[in-house]
């Protein structure tokens, strides 16, 4: 996770992270735009960066990690996850649920799944990857 727009934050410092981020790959990463709290030295700073050039620099960060994230997901497709079924989605008709490559409360996306036997919340599945998205996977329960 980082911030983006802390005081002092130069276009430089910026099109640094920039290459980082693109040089790194991150499976998941989060990012945030910096404000500025009371009783903070960072509220002090002279050098606050404007909201629009924080939001443009949160855009900017964002599209590159989704780029990022979705060929992470891609290398994902025909591999099994022993998955943690956490819900059921009536809209899509299929389970959800996460593997060890995902945080448990969903932030890093989820796996959706088909499956011909009923399962409950807590069951342990191997679900085979068909496809994906930018933060999830797609897949069936297979024995």
């Amino acid at each position: 996770t980082l911030i983006v727009g802390f005081p002092g934050e130069t276009d430089e410092d910026f099109n640094e992270l920039i290459e980082f981020i693109n040089e790194v790959k991150f499976d998941k990463l989060g990012v945030f735009k910096y404000s500025p709290e009371e009783g903070t030295v960072g509220a002090t700073f002279e050098d606050q960066i404007p909201d629009e050039i924080k939001s443009k620099r949160y855009i900017e960060v964002v599209k590159a990690q989704e780029k990022i994230a979705l060929e992470c997901n891609k290398k994902h497709k025909g591999t099994i996850h022993k998955t943690l079924v956490t819900g059921f989605d009536h809209k899509k008709n299929m389970y959800i649920g996460r593997s060890y490559a995902f945080a448990p409360d969903d932030v890093d996306g989820v796996i959706f799944f088909a499956s011909e036997q009923v399962l409950r919340e807590g069951d342990i599945v191997n679900v085979l990857i068909e496809n994906y998205f930018i933060h999830d996977l797609i897949g069936k329960r297979i024995d």
